[in-house]
């Protein structure tokens, strides 16, 4: 194990972030509910807008808590935890969630289907990022895996 008082954050660029993000499929996004704030595991997809942006794209349940026709600020996070060294990676994103309602889903937007693990999700989202942010944790100090003190 490391000491995690010699781990030291790293803030991460954009193009590392949205690097991090297009290689993962399983996110957090955070909403507002009764006045509280709520994050839901989904499925999303990376995705260019069509217009040289990105976007991060989800499917839900009609009628459920995220399908809102409202445009709504959101946030988003996606991570990864390496607890053998005490070490990992975030990545946030703060943006405007929309509801795509027309009755043919935009190109740009069918082509980066999220595919969700769980059927019925068939309602179309998609985050216009506003902030992305994200930053590492990496240990300093490794200790090796074999400790004696781990035998007396």
């Amino acid at each position: 194990m490391s000491d995690p008082a010699s781990s030291a954050f790293t803030e991460l660029s954009i193009p590392e972030c949205l690097s991090l993000l297009s290689r993962h499929t399983v996110g957090r996004l955070c909403i507002v509910e009764n006045d509280f704030p709520v994050a839901f595991p989904v499925n999303y997809r990376l995705a260019d807008n069509g217009q040289g942006g990105a976007a991060i794209v989800i499917r839900t349940r009609p009628g459920g808590t995220l399908d809102q026709e409202e445009e709504t600020r959101v946030g988003f996070e996606v991570d990864g935890i390496d607890n053998a060294t005490n070490s990992g990676w975030s990545v946030v994103v703060r943006g405007r969630l929309h509801h795509e309602d027309a009755p043919i889903t935009p190109v740009w937007l069918r082509s980066w289907d999220p595919r969700p693990w769980v059927r019925g999700r068939d309602t179309w989202l998609y985050l216009t990022p506003l902030v992305i942010t994200g930053r590492q944790l990496a240990p300093t100090v490794v200790e090796w895996a074999f400790a004696f003190r781990g035998y007396l």
